[in-house]
């Protein structure tokens, strides 16, 4: 039997198998075991699965179920490819990954079932995502845009397979002349078929309500034109195309895909903005699944590079943006930017909730009075194991009555708290503020953090839940679901400091993808001794520290333009005519390094800019330099970037970072002189870093 006809879950299995390679993943993106009870499921048993051993219930931020299939069914499908990504390929299996990436996320979306049965309807993602990007966008699809839709996907989905059974017969016998023109042939017609059937995902009227299917299918093509770049040798003789053709075709579509996605995201953002029925709970709502369904996937494209990343895997630290679950009630202001700025947080460096301290009051409602959370002290954890951010919300106690939560298992590692309930009163009721009496936290591990209250008074206790999606632990073993990063207390400025001030509670979440730490390993090691090296990632907003060394300049975090899976870090330089001397900047990160057989890095940032500038990058044994280069306008801003402003720069020469497993100080910094043309005349100099990759220099 050719692969092609195998289980699609095993496909990957065996050629990562074949390739004698260590595999450090979950081969299967749902199970918890590759050969556990999940094993070739396709989208529908899963569903029933899912739903069937759910006892949380659903989470209130869903508008159906259908919106959370959706949701769920594309965090597994990015978890996956993340966690095969992350395995280092030696040999000849990266000659395979893009094919085999494609052919695995076929039974999600298509439902497809190994049946010669034509009358067997299987449910389809694809399906559920278009059902749930109309519920979202409270738009529907007209059913003869759907239909031709619906065929132009199955129609790619038989393209490819067309493709498959060329390319396995081709790799069974590479010197056959006519294999390797047949599947040449094949990979041509698969990569036109693509480009002509995008068009009918963005058609005049139905971008919007389309783009999650457009951003699936550009994916699809992309793993596709994996195969064209590390074959394009190989197939050379027979297609007669350049050598780097199927490369600069990956960099074009990349480039189209990336900008047509995020600028049709922004367009429904400020559609709602704009339109006076809507408020802040419907942008957010909005916000949350585009992000899943078109931004979180949008933001793998890069990591398809098969040059940027050849021969190696890739720890992805990618999504580090935050989502905010629906708020416990909702007081709406006077503008959506307005609300914008009381429920979510301002774009910070990323941190891990570490200890809560909760705060009780009474309040005189009934005859004996009744207790409820007033206030609470956060503190956030760094990157830097020994940086802590505090902060208080809400009013302190009045009767001594305190709670602490810790929310760390150790010095190293954090419980993943992916619900919370809340239990109390007024929850309902429009004319009430809400009194919180009890909050309980479930973790990834089943056990439970609670905070109650002594005296609940008379009365039933209302009770609401709040997660991004459906706490399922399906999705566990592919870290794709979302944990508790923040509690934001809203506040009531109308009321006197004398009476209850908190009106509206709202709940922020980072992807369980994310480690609250830095840490760094050159690779692993295989069966039979050798190494497969591994490239790490390190987000900008991991840093720990942002300095200016003068307040005419300064360096925040600010909101990325979508596509790099969170925010950014932004440096801007300003000489004014009372400041003299040297401007520096500096971002410091702490990193921990975990050797198995180099020590030795080499380093290159992803970064845009207005000018050009020597960066420096200090903690390895000698300091390393590279140079920065104008990719944008100055009148940009993040949000207005595009895929192309954008640009990877290496530094000049590969540094040693010994020390293993103690946490080292990495610090990139920026000199500007007064001379300096890159703020002469009053310019503002601006650099935005997206993130840091440390590539293993591999030794004998």
């Amino acid at each position: 039997m050719s692969s092609y006809n195998k289980n699609p879950f095993e496909t990957i299995k065996e050629l990562l198998s074949n390739a004698n390679v260590s595999i450090t993943c979950p081969l299967h993106p749902l199970a918890k075991e590759p050969t556990a009870v999940l094993q070739g499921m396709n989208y529908k048993d899963w569903l029933v699965m899912s739903e069937e051993e759910n006892s949380l219930g659903k989470p209130e931020n869903f508008d159906s179920e259908t919106i959370q299939n959706a949701l769920i069914g594309t965090l597994a499908v990015i978890g996956f490819i993340a966690s095969v990504l992350i395995t280092p390929i030696t040999g000849g299996a990266s000659v395979a990954i893009g094919s085999a990436l494609l052919l695995e996320t076929i039974p999600y979306y298509w439902g497809l079932a190994e049946s010669e049965d034509p009358t067997i309807q299987e449910k389809a993602m694809f399906d559920d995502i278009m059902k749930a990007t109309e519920k979202t966008i409270k738009s529907e699809i007209e059913k003869v845009v759907k239909t031709k839709a619906e065929s132009e996907l199955t129609s790619l989905r038989d393209v490819f397979k067309y493709y498959t059974r060329a390319l396995n017969l081709w790799k069974e016998n590479k010197d056959n002349q006519d294999a390797r023109k047949e599947v040449s042939s094949r990979f041509r017609a698969a990569h036109v078929a693509f480009i002509g059937a995008m068009s009918q995902f963005k058609m005049p009227g139905y971008e919007l309500v389309m783009l999650p299917i457009y951003a699936a299918a550009a994916n699809f093509h992309l793993m596709l034109l994996q195969d064209g770049m590390i074959y394009e040798k190989e197939w050379n003789e027979s297609n007669n195309l350049t050598e780097d053709f199927y490369y600069k075709e990956y960099q074009n579509w990349t480039s189209q895909y990336i900008d047509h996605c995020t600028s049709w995201y922004q367009k429904g953002l400020k559609d709602i903005k704009d339109n006076k029925e809507k408020n802040w709970v419907d942008y957010n709502s909005y916000r949350n699944n585009m992000t899943i369904l078109v931004l979180d996937l949008i933001a793998l494209f890069p990591s398809y590079d098969v040059r940027q990343y050849n021969n190696m895997g890739v720890k992805l630290e990618t999504h580090t943006r935050t989502l905010y679950s629906n708020p416990l009630k909702f007081s709406k202001g006077s503008r959506i930017d307005d609300d914008e700025r009381v429920y979510t947080r301002e774009p910070n460096l990323f941190s891990s909730l570490s200890h809560l301290e909760f705060h009780t009051r009474t309040t005189n409602l009934g005859s004996d009075g009744i207790e409820f959370l007033s206030g609470i002290e956060k503190k956030y954890q760094l990157t830097e194991k020994e940086s802590y951010r505090t902060k208080f919300e809400g009013k302190p106690t009045d009767i001594g009555k305190k709670h602490e939560i810790p929310f760390k298992k150790d010095e190293s590692e954090f419980y993943s708290l992916y619900e919370l309930s809340t239990e109390g009163k007024g929850f309902k009721d429009s004319t009430k503020l809400p009194l919180i009496q009890k909050m309980t936290f479930n973790n990834e591990e089943g056990k439970k953090f609670e905070y109650s209250v002594d005296k609940f008074g008379n009365g039933a206790l209302e009770k609401e839940s709040f997660s991004i999606t459906n706490p399922d632990d399906l999705l566990a073993d592919q870290k794709a679901r979302h944990v508790l990063s923040d509690i934001i207390f809203v506040d009531d400025k109308n009321i006197s400091p004398e009476q209850i001030q908190t009106r509206d509670y709202s709940f922020a979440w980072t992807s369980e993808q994310i480690s609250p730490y830095n840490r760094i390993t050159d690779g692993t090691k295989n069966k039979d001794g050798s190494i497969s090296y591994q490239i790490t990632q390190v987000p900008a907003v991991k840093a720990y520290s942002l300095k200016s060394s003068k307040d005419t300049s300064h360096i925040d975090v600010i909101s990325g333009p979508g596509f790099t899976g969170g925010d950014l870090v932004r440096c801007a330089i300003k000489k004014t005519a009372s400041s003299t001397g040297v401007t520096q900047l500096s971002i410091v990160f702490p990193i921990t390094f975990n050797h198995v057989k180099t020590d030795k890095y080499r380093v290159r940032m992803n970064y845009a800019a207005d000018h050009t500038k020597l960066i420096t990058l200090v903690g390895g044994s000698n300091p390393i330099s590279g140079t920065i280069e104008n990719t944008f306008d100055a009148k940009d801003t993040g949000k207005s970037l595009k895929y192309n402003n954008f640009k990877m720069m290496e530094f000049n020469i590969a540094t040693n970072f010994k020390d293993e497993e103690k946490q080292k100080i990495i610090t990139l910094k920026l000199t500007y002189a007064d001379d300096d043309q890159a703020i002469a005349d009053g310019k503002v100099a601006q650099l935005w870093i997206d993130k840091l990759e440390f590539i293993p220099v591999p030794t004998k």
